[in-house]
């Protein structure tokens, strides 16, 4: 089953970093979900979502061990909140880039439809030994509800958030009850993320992920956490793709080299 829809899940996103941009929030920004497949079943889409994306690994999503749960749901300033579990990424070409559109995965095990917050975190790779270190940024989604025993996969628009990204960092994500207060623990505990392997644009290593030690908010530079190697078939990679901010257009850029002749000439 494949279909695509808006979903009505704003948005809150702060960067934090002496070398990023200075904390800020935005709300509204929408979530556009792609495909919704049954759990187990081969995922159908097309292989690279943003033709000029910068890391893609949506595509080769296997039919079987195809999910990671967060799992370790607890309170977290009374709130019940997942694990963090994320992934190293490194994009191509390597450069800095600042970030127009992302793609997301969210699996839900549970039998019947479930809302929750997902929350994106991007760390720079500056911790011990390579591990999450900075908070790059943190992008909160309104909860939203998806389908029962399903994989879900969604796009969002980010290009006025300003967000900066470096060439190699760590993306993952975790879930919380945040407006969704009847969501339990048990719930939480039944909701993931997709896995993929290989990337069809840009790189990372299909032998291991990092997870935090406990619930966490990922808000705090160098988590305590390790990585995480699964057993094969299962590659140890999630589910993303990335895509810069478009470059302006020489079209778009003749009005204002015109004025600048204009203003010349007087």
């Amino acid at each position: 089953m494949r279909f695509s829809m808006i979903a009505a899940a704003a948005v809150a996103v702060v960067s934090a970093s002496s070398v990023f941009a200075a904390p800020i929030e935005f709300d509204n920004v929408p979530a556009v979900l792609r495909s919704s497949t049954p759990i187990g079943e081969p995922i159908i889409h097309t292989a690279v979502i943003q033709a000029n994306a910068v890391y893609s690994n949506v595509d080769n999503i296997p039919a079987g061990s195809n999910v990671y749960l967060n799992g370790g749901a607890a309170l977290v300033a009374s709130v019940r909140t997942t694990k963090l579990v994320m992934d190293k990424v490194t994009m191509a070409p390597a450069s800095s880039f600042v970030l127009g559109a992302a793609a997301f995965s969210i699996a839900n095990l549970n039998s019947a439809a479930v809302s929750a917050r997902y929350r994106i975190r991007f760390y720079a790779a500056d911790g011990a030994a390579g591990a999450p270190g900075t908070v790059i940024a943190a992008v909160s989604f309104a909860a939203f509800s998806n389908p029962g025993a399903s994989l879900n996969l969604y796009t969002a628009d980010f290009t006025a958030n300003n967000i900066t990204l470096p060439s190699t960092f760590w993306v993952g994500a975790l879930f919380d009850n945040s407006g969704a207060t009847g969501t339990t623990l048990a719930q939480l505990n039944n909701l993931g993320q997709a896995l993929a392997d290989p990337p069809v644009i840009g790189s990372s290593d299909n032998t291991f992920m990092w997870s935090s030690t406990a619930a966490n908010t990922g808000l705090a530079a160098n988590p305590a956490g390790g990585n995480i190697s699964l057993t094969a078939p299962a590659p140890s990679n999630l589910a993303f793709e990335f895509a810069p901010v478009p470059e302006p257009t020489m079209i778009g850029m003749l009005p204002v080299a015109c004025l600048l002749v204009a203003r010349r000439r007087k």
